[in-house]
């Protein structure tokens, strides 16, 4: 059993998916990769007719389900529940710490113990699975709250009870995850995810989004010694290995740029040339993240739609227009027939036992009568690493 189920659509036969559960946590997130504003804008350059547009989202949402029976009583309250992915929004900074649905009579709030179902778009690649949920108040429907605030424990007292004084606690550190009550769910980078209760006090120190690090009982989330509280993360902050956002996107597009003028272009405006490479990246990550279901920003979209762009660069034919269309139309080729059908053939385990052919000519992308050749894509300037912000 589980709170994602499916139903096959009366009206085409189709199988759909929906959500239905008790909310045990709602996890909010800042985005990564946002403007100093705390604002991520992904650009969307005009093409075939339709005007350009940039989709703003400053925190990522899920919830934490458990499945309910036909009562909307929780089947098994020890269960740890399934993560359900809401997508992205944009939430206004004097609310960033709640999530509400629009219905026809207003707005309300979605917290915590709510009994709610709502429609779910699931979509495979390889062998992986994603789930979302939309927040859409025509389809997103609440069934039951009088369970919200029960699941909310409050520690009493921030002194020490003698039988904590005889527990050996563990030192966590991580990023909060949700806050329900005086309950933190606290992502630790060594232990996992796990909830820690905390006082009045300290909950005043803490927020969504932060990091906190404390030395705990594991048994019961009690707080046992040493807790301190830290902000977000910086946004624009660099990471310790030196990365610089803007810097990757600069150097890829002055590769793709490279990777024309060897295809045999004569590029009399570089940085124009650039820019169409950086658009045509753009909307290549948004092919690549509704292809596979990935978060847009995430490394493993970031990489294919990166890797894709500079390839079709290499193969671009120097005969025709040099057009952002053109290289998005030929990154996406090389995407569909070289590689995702390539990434099946290694998620299988065939690359194992099989041996490449090889190929001798390169043959362009834009010929009548070519094929993708085989090969491996020229190494950028700049690794794909981290989360790719082009």
């Amino acid at each position: 059993m589980s709170v994602i189920n499916e139903f096959k659509n009366p009206i085409n036969g189709k199988v759909d998916y929906f959500a239905k559960g008790l909310i045990k946590y709602v996890n909010i997130r800042p985005v990564k990769n946002a403007d100093a504003d705390g604002i991520r804008r992904t650009h969307i350059p005009a093409r075939n007719g339709q005007p350009a547009k940039v989709i703003e989202a400053t925190h990522s949402i899920s919830f934490l389900m458990q499945e309910v029976d036909d009562n909307n009583n929780v089947i098994d309250p020890q269960s740890q529940g399934e993560w359900i992915s809401m997508g992205e929004k944009k939430l206004h900074p004097s609310h960033a710490d709640k999530i509400q649905v629009k219905f026809d009579s207003g707005y309300k709030d979605i917290v915590a113990g709510m009994v709610v179902s709502f429609p779910l778009k699931i979509t495979k690649s390889g062998d992986k699975t994603y789930t979302n949920g939309t927040l859409n108040g025509k389809t997103f429907s609440i069934l039951d709250e009088s369970k919200v605030g029960q699941s909310a424990p409050r520690q009493q007292s921030s002194t020490k009870s003698p039988a904590n004084a005889q527990v050996k606690g563990t030192k966590i550190y991580g990023e909060i995850a949700a806050i329900v009550g005086n309950v933190v769910t606290v992502n630790d980078e060594k232990n996992g995810q796990g909830n820690l209760v905390l006082t009045d006090d300290q909950l005043s120190q803490v927020a969504v989004g932060g990091r906190v690090t404390a030395i705990v009982n594991l048994s019961d989330g009690t707080v046992l010694s040493g807790f301190k509280a830290y902000g977000p993360a910086g946004q624009t902050k660099k990471s310790s290995g030196g990365y610089d956002a803007l810097g990757v996107a600069c150097g890829h597009g002055i590769n793709g740029v490279k990777e024309l003028i060897k295809a045999g272009f004569k590029i009399e405006d570089r940085l124009s040339a650039a820019k169409m490479v950086h658009n045509a990246t753009v909307a290549m990550k948004a092919f690549v993240a509704e292809k596979t279901g990935k978060d847009v920003e995430s490394n493993a979209v970031g990489a294919s739609a990166g890797n894709a762009i500079l390839v079709a660069c290499a193969l671009y034919h120097q005969t025709d227009k040099l057009t952002e269309d053109g290289i998005l139309n030929a990154a996406k080729d090389v995407y569909l027939t070289l590689s995702e059908p390539f990434y099946e053939f290694l998620s299988k385990g065939d690359g194992k036992t099989q041996q490449e052919n090889k190929q001798d000519a390169k043959e362009p992308l834009n010929s009548s009568n070519s094929d993708i050749p085989n090969m491996e894509p020229p190494a950028p300037e700049f690794d794909f690493d981290d989360s790719i912000p082009f």
